[in-house]
């Protein structure tokens, strides 16, 4: 699944930042193309974690990661539309690569959203998988005898 755990939607900023640093009153983010820092407070500034954020389906929902990696993976033979598409083009890239997506609540703004983001984070090398960590059995103590 896409990795986008340190990735953030901010007020007033054009495009994802890149969570450098945690405060206890804020965010410091970083500029994707210019690498260029700067402290978001917390009480000033709206944002958002990716990773926080889910799709409307006829069930219980799909997270943005799992949305992000079947685009991803469909990108070949379905690729996603620009943003600025029509509405009919939209919806009908979305039947495609999430089929069970609700058509009440998934509003139109929000499928420009994720292609937006999509488009962003395929520019800058962001859709790689989610490193796995592995922890070894043998380094892990034992209880007992």
């Amino acid at each position: 699944m896409v990795d986008i755990k340190k990735i953030a939607v901010v007020s007033g900023i054009g495009n994802l930042q890149k969570i450098a640093g945690v405060r206890n009153d804020g965010i410091i983010v970083e500029d994707f193309e210019t690498k260029a820092r700067q402290f978001i407070a917390t009480r000033k500034t709206n944002f958002v974690l990716l990773e926080g954020i889910s799709i409307y389906t006829d069930n219980d929902g799909v997270s943005l990661a799992e949305l992000l990696t079947t685009m991803r993976d469909k990108c070949a033979e379905t690729p996603p539309p620009n943003e600025k598409s029509e509405s009919n083009i939209l919806r009908a890239y979305f039947s495609v690569v999430l089929p069970n997506y609700d058509r009440d609540r998934f509003h139109t703004s929000d499928m420009k959203k994720v292609i937006k983001w999509f488009s962003f984070m395929q520019k800058y090398d962001l859709l790689a998988d989610a490193k796995e960590e592995v922890v070894s059995t043998e380094e892990q103590p034992t209880l007992g005898t």
